[in-house]
């Protein structure tokens, strides 16, 4: 077998720990922060625009960003495994910021029912 067909067939080397660690961040940690400040305004929230507000749209902030940061820089990937393109940006920041003001909407109206 040629050198050049048995190169094809070898695994694709895997990503550097950068990379991973910046996926992680959108797919992981920061959905996981946006939990935990939902879950804090809900208990400790009386009113609109406290700190804990700021902190929860300050993690949607940097999810954005990281995310591009994963497509532009470190060859983002899809959830699927796809290589990811503006587009996917695009739609990704739409859904999250849907989903994060749901969410920021669903915290303040705990607090309120709580207080």
């Amino acid at each position: 077998m040629p050198k050049a067909e048995r190169n094809e067939t070898l695994p694709k080397p895997a990503d550097s720990v950068s990379g991973c660690l910046v996926r992680l961040a959108w797919m992981l940690f920061g959905n996981v922060a946006l939990f935990v400040a939902g879950t804090f305004i809900a208990r400790h929230t009386t009113g609109f625009l406290s700190l804990a507000d700021a902190g929860f749209w300050a993690v949607v902030a940097l999810m954005i960003g990281v995310r591009r940061v994963d497509i532009a820089r470190f060859k983002g990937q899809t959830v699927m495994g796809e290589a990811a393109t503006m587009s996917h940006w695009r739609r990704y920041v739409a859904v999250l910021l849907l989903v994060a003001l749901v969410g920021w909407g669903l915290a303040h109206g705990i607090a309120r029912l709580s207080a």
